[in-house]
């Protein structure tokens, strides 16, 4: 009964649990009563979980010791006369206790192992410095079974993220619960939510929990008839009602988003003496007259949608205006359902405030208790904002205008749904793989052709325009074989190809994809329902839609003009399951429309709304997409659509609702969501039926799934039937082999045409030597940029590991992740990602704008030209791709020369992070073109000829990274000179080292790997006075660092990668980037004092003439060590 009414924790009763998420070895005492063939079959059972039995003879059990981190941290009464003799109170900061469960509820760190001395020594250091070295430890995935070994991980001392959070943004902690234990995360930078917002000073007391089934498993599925998995349901229901137990602080459950409910995920929350759950919910708003326990959730879980506040903004004047509603039959039809007005002036600040390039036309909000969209209308003043009835859902005293979403033009692509909808309604199967063959020879002709591939990117944009940007760095570094840009371009085409396979994504180049919105003035002619199933076509009867995109170039761009499509038109929404979801309109021109833009206009007149037709959609913020390719017109125009709302009556509660009802629908949600078992069982039957989705069977499935969708609202599960249940599956789904069979449908031909593609990162090409020669640059602005980049990467590693599946830094940056979330969609994936990296890039332009201007950028980034000289600018960006340049380089020596890890292999190379000057996409091929006509030429390397041997040239460094020509008796510039004999010097200086030897067999000593890296005796390589992080422990791929890569590094490759030792921007420097961002530790003190004299020795050696070069480095190799 006590265990029952505990919080979760990670700390236990003694004796009174057993702990199967976090123990690793169990002991059975098998008694003579106990056959050898039971025995047999129970070592079989744990054998299909991997579980390795081990028959002993002799066994030694011994109990666990007294101390353990628990009781010295929490005072326990079980506290040993001895220990109370011989140890202190440990009472730890609130941020240090929770890092250290972090690493506790991981298995970095076992609280037996962690003991008073651990302790003692954690305490030591400031709070702050206590807590980012056991965030280093979570972040480099580090298992000690003797704690005391941080204290001499230099990776762990020198660990230092300086994480400074935008005011747009905040660091939120993160539990996950599954079945048997609790796993912490590491704080990370999220966007707010209004809750977030209001109580800012309070953030360290929310938690974002989810929970999920075992991490291998991922999200936790309904067994709507079974009990077999109620004891899941019921651990979920005790810790929503429980709460959870940190330390000295108690969360407990505050309430969800609408997104976080459909992933099992909510906040909980510490309260302090003067705020409790309570009165927060009660902040939020009046929702007292709301009955049904589904929608009661839903409305407190809009103040917790991520929203952008607009700043600078006072409240606007709200006006009520009325919804345009039409009764058809028995039924009430909504034609304005979740969209207002809002003045052009207002629309306006907000993209300015937002650093837009133009005014959206529409803007997906949160206004007190009101949601849905604002569309831009002439007619309304400049002061106002216009909402109606069908927006507003509770009342709040709260009235700012937030901002969830402005919306720009993306394409739309298939999926498997519409695709059979599409099949059904009379297109030809053919149309489908014909444009499949088509995408597939455009992706292979773009990697081939920098042209083509601009235009491929451009003409494909996706939801978060990452190929827009690809596309402007394809016009300037795609020929130069750039490494980061290739590695997108490699990974663009695996994430697509796997889309194709696994989601049908085919593009649909005629298409967009756009927010709908409603014709105010009434001009559009709307459906009539006459026209449902009449068996012939006429566009005279057709449903109208006005919709405005971008014009598309010649060469793939997208101009500042816009076009107005006209024609027979498709659009619909998705998932679209019915035959009727997916509607042929008529796309017109409207003068009176013109100024809307990247939106999709539904008529007011008519029968019934067309949204609502489309999938049961409204215009709260619901994005359609739109077809005007004629090979995707249906021969059936009109066929009927289903009425969504039918059987989705709400299950109101005759008293009020409270948070315990709350806790319990939310657990009873979890067992009876059965929204994916329907769409499955859709997919199959509509494969294998006669008739596709218009058969009986799949009609039902479709009317299941509405019902199932209004779950969360109505509170009445859908319950599919056993005769709905497919027997056998098409070969395309991946189900079984048993009981797949070979499908000849549409998506069986588009499934065997596809073949996946290994993605590897394009570290073997070059970086761009027309950046890397363009300016001498001062020691200082690479020391900034690199201490930039190396608070840059912490951030990336971040969100990296935000993933249960190892994510790479290029898929991040571009939200193409090729693993699939364990919890929620694709979609929503790229869509969460993109908004983070998004403030990502934010934070750190602003940072890079600061140590460019000296003037602290306090919100956003404004265009550069506006606030600083674009030579300054210009200068700084080149030094961030000269230290990222320098770190692979000595990746890449390193890997050259492996180190043995003391079990046969090799130890495995952590690439560096490379997407930091990326930041500044636009910026770098300025750097890399030159102004005012001084453009580099890219052409093969050469070496250099200042009229010595070619013995002496065999013998001196290829200038393979600075690829231009020296022609004829050309000069060189004056700084390449100086640097190609300052490695000379430098290589005459190590060659006559006293004792140097190049043999690797010496491991306890430290070595050079190249003339500005060395090698410590610990395996660490520092290059120009950074550590750099090369390795992992085990030489196994860790969560949260690249992915495994194995790139061709052949002769040929690696020549290009070692080459700036030539180039101007590689001048030998100090960088002190490391010593200024980490505070003072037991061991920082030596290393503060060897870099100030590496210091003043580099400030020698740069303002040195010709003749003193060598003599410069020769002492100051001897002060060096070296």
């Amino acid at each position: 009964h006590k265990l029952k009414h505990l919080p979760a924790s990670l700390v236990k009763p003694v004796g009174q649990s057993v702990e199967f998420g976090r123990w690793t070895t169990y002991y059975f005492d098998i008694n003579s009563s106990f056959s050898l063939s039971e025995w047999e079959s129970v070592r079989t059972y744990l054998a299909d979980y991997n579980v390795k039995t081990v028959q002993v003879n002799r066994f030694e059990l011994v109990t666990p010791g007294p101390s353990n981190a628990w009781r010295l941290l929490d005072n326990s009464a079980e506290m040993t006369l001895e220990l109370l003799s011989s140890t202190n109170t440990y009472h730890l900061d609130f941020q240090v206790r929770y890092q250290l469960e972090v690493c506790i509820s991981h298995g970095l760190l076992d609280e037996y192992s962690v003991n008073a001395q651990f302790l003692d020594k954690l305490n030591s250091f400031d709070a702050d410095r206590a807590r980012m070295m056991l965030e280093g430890v979570a972040e480099a995935s580090i298992q000690l079974h003797e704690p005391m070994k941080i204290f001499d991980d230099p990776k762990v001392l020198h660990y230092w993220p300086n994480a400074r959070v935008p005011p747009y943004a905040t660091l939120v902690r993160r539990a996950v619960i599954t079945p048997t234990t609790i796993y912490f995360k590491t704080p990370c930078v999220e966007l707010t939510n209004r809750i977030l917002r209001k109580y800012s000073d309070l953030n360290d007391r929310f938690l974002r929990v989810q929970f999920t089934d075992e991490i291998t498993f991922g999200k936790i599925f309904s067994s709507q008839d079974s009990n077999k998995d109620d004891n899941l349901y019921i651990r979920v229901h005790r810790v929503m009602q429980n709460g959870i137990s940190i330390g000295d602080r108690h969360y407990r459950f505050l309430a969800f988003s609408n997104s976080q409910f459909r992933e099992n995920g909510a906040f909980f929350f510490c309260e302090t003496d003067h705020v409790t759950c309570d009165s927060i919910r009660e902040w939020m708003g009046d929702f007292r007259h709301i009955r049904s326990v589904g929608k009661f959730a839903a409305r407190m879980g809009q103040c917790f949608t991520t929203t952008r506040q607009v700043n600078g903004i006072s409240i606007p004047n709200i006006r009520k205006i009325d919804d345009i509603e039409r009764q058809t039959g028995d039924h009430t039809w909504n034609f304005t359902d979740g969209v207002g007005k809002i003045s052009n002036f207002f629309a306006k600040l907000i993209a300015s405030e937002r650093d837009l390039p133009e005014t959206p036309s529409c803007f997906q909000m949160r206004i007190g208790g009101g949601k849905g969209v604002l569309v831009v209308w002439p007619d309304v003043p400049p002061s106002e904002v216009h909402v109606r009835p069908s927006q507003e859902k509770f009342k709040a005293v709260y009235n700012v205008l937030e901002i969830i979403k402005t919306f720009a033009f993306s394409h739309a692509t298939f999926n498997k749904q519409v695709i059979p909808v599409l099949v059904a309604l009379g297109v030809d199967n053919s149309v489908f793989v014909s444009m499949l063959d088509d995408e597939l020879r455009e992706y292979d002709e773009a990697l081939a052709d920098s042209m083509k591939a601009g235009e491929l990117l451009r003409s494909q944009v996706d939801e978060n325009q990452t190929t827009l940007t690809m596309a402007e760095m394809v016009d300037t570094f795609m020929d130069s074989k750039e490494p980061f840009l290739w590695t997108l371009l490699r990974l663009w085409k695996c994430w697509i190809l796997k889309r194709l396979k696994h989601k049908f994504a085919i593009s649909v180049k005629k298409s967009a994809m756009v927010f709908g919105v409603v014709d105010e003035i009434g001009v559009l002619r709307g459906h009539s329902q006459a026209t449902e199933g009449r068996g012939y076509n006429s566009i005279e009867s057709l449903p109208q839609i006005f919709l405005q995109v971008p014009i598309e170039g010649s060469d793939g761009r997208s101009t500042t003009n816009y076009e107005v499509i006209t024609g027979i038109c498709v659009v619909g929404r998705n998932p679209s399951l019915h035959p009727g979801d997916v509607r042929v309109v008529e796309a017109v021109d409207v003068p009176e429309l013109r100024h809307l833009k990247n939106v999709v206009v539904f008529p007011k007149t008519g029968d019934r709304d067309i949204p609502s037709m489309c999938s049961g959609g409204d215009m709260d913020g619901d994005d359609y997409f739109v077809y005007w390719d004629e090979r995707l017109i249906p021969t059936e125009w009109d066929h009927p659509p289903l009425n969504h709302d039918a059987g989705s009556s709400t299950l109101d509660k005759p008293a009020d609702v409270t948070i315990e009802d709350v806790t319990r629908f939310f657990a009873q949600y979890m067992k009876n969501d059965s929204l994916g078992r329907i769409a499955t069982a859709h997919f199959a039957q509509a494969d294998q039926l006669s008739g596709g989705v218009k058969n009986p069977k799949c009609i039902e499935l479709a009317k299941l799934h509405s019902m199932a969708v209004d779950y969360i609202k109505s509170g009445r599960p859908a319950v599919m039937k056993r005769h709905l249940q497919p027997r056998k599956w098409p070969h395309w789904m991946e189900k079984e082999k048993k009981s797949n069979y070979r499908s000849y449908s549409a998506l069986g031909k588009i499934y065997d045409r596809i073949k996946i593609e290994e993605f590897h990162a394009a570290y073997e090409m070059p970086f761009d030597a027309r950046i890397l020669s363009r300016y001498q640059l001062e020691a200082d602005t690479l020391a900034k940029a690199s201490k930039i980049k190396a608070t840059y990467d912490i951030a990336m590693r971040r969100l990296m590991g935000q993933h249960e599946a190892p994510v790479t830094e290029f898929e991040i940056w571009s939200t193409f992740i090729l693993s699939r979330p364990r919890v929620g969609s694709d979609y929503k994936l790229q869509e969460n990602v993109g908004r983070e990296l998004a403030a990502l890039k934010l934070r750190f332009r602003a940072e890079c704008m600061e140590a460019v201007t000296g003037n602290i950028q306090t919100e956003g980034f404004a265009p550069a030209s506006s606030v600083v000289n674009l030579e300054k600018l210009d200068r700084f960006v080149a030094a961030m791709y000269t230290v990222t340049h320098n770190d692979v380089r000595a990746a890449l020596r390193e890997r050259s020369m492996p180190k043995p890890n003391g079990e046969g292999g090799s130890e495995e190379i952590q690439m560096p992070l490379i997407s930091f000057p990326w930041l500044f996409h636009r910026e770098l091929a300025r750097v890399a073109l030159g102004r005012g006509g001084d453009v580099r030429p890219l052409q093969k390397s050469v070496w250099l000829n200042r009229g010595e041997s070619q013995q002496t040239r065999d013998r001196d460094v290829a200038v393979e990274d600075a690829e231009f020509e020296i022609p004829g008796d050309t000069a060189l510039p004056d700084a390449i000179d100086l640097e190609v004999r300052t490695q000379q010097a430098v290589g005459d200086v190590q060659s006559n080292k006293e004792g140097y030897t190049t043999e690797r067999g010496d491991s306890g000593a430290d070595g050079e790997i190249g003339d500005d890296c060395v090698r410590t005796s610990t395996g660490q390589v520092v290059h120009r006075g950074q550590m750099l992080a090369l390795f992992t422990e085990t030489g196994e791929e860790v969560q949260g660092q690249q992915r495994s890569m194995t790139p061709d590094i052949s002769p040929a490759g690696t020549q290009g990668l070692q080459s700036a030792d030539s180039v101007s921007n590689n001048s030998l420097v100090a960088d002190d980037s490391t010593g200024s961002s980490c505070p003072a530790s037991p061991r920082s003190e030596r290393r503060e004092v060897v870099e100030e004299e590496e210091d003043i020795e580099y400030e020698e050696v740069d303002g040195a003439g010709y003749e003193e070069v060598e003599d410069a480095l020769e002492a100051l190799a001897r002060k060096l060590g070296i």
